[in-house]
């Protein structure tokens, strides 16, 4: 989902955030409000898709070896992992590894714990490897300022900010 100027200046005046970010909106620290949205911490969001190799690395395979599932279930776990990625935000797919492995066993709590990843906010607002740059938080905080971002001879950025 893309990042709409408006959407981030909510976010930034309204968002869970928005007390840890106001004492650096008041002082224009706009790389302090895109380090706080971009950091990763608490927060988590549905993983995409998964190496099958972490999937078969969390399976206890003595607890798959003691299963009473039938013949196509387990022909099931193996195609699933054969294919190479596994999609476990597809419902289908997902409940199949739920029904097959019972509560309370550790491999269905290894494929819970891989179904989500720690995020950012932005990524929780936005989506997955969404990023916010001090720029965009600048043009979000500031709309009425031109903001152009260059890369001087030595290397160093410059920022060059022009009011309208």
């Amino acid at each position: 989902m893309a990042v709409t100027l408006a959407a981030l200046k909510t976010e930034i005046e309204t968002g869970p955030l928005a007390a840890e970010l106001a004492p650096n909106v008041l002082s224009g620290s706009d790389q302090a409000i895109a380090d706080a949205l971009n950091r990763v911490g608490i927060l988590t969001i549905d993983r995409e898709l998964l190496v099958a190799q972490e999937v078969a690395d969390s399976i206890v395979w003595s607890e798959f070896a003691a299963l009473t599932v039938t013949q196509p279930q387990r022909d099931a776990i193996r195609a699933i992992l054969a294919t190479g990625t596994v999609n476990l935000k597809n419902v289908r797919i997902r409940q199949a590894f739920l029904d097959i492995f019972p509560g309370g066993t550790s491999t269905r709590a290894n494929i819970v714990a891989l179904q989500t990843r720690p995020c950012s906010q932005a990524e929780k607002a936005w989506g997955a490897g969404t990023r916010i740059t001090h720029l965009e938080v600048a043009r979000a905080l500031r709309p009425s300022v031109v903001h152009v971002e260059s890369i001087g001879a030595d290397g160093k950025t410059i920022v060059t900010v022009k009011v309208l």
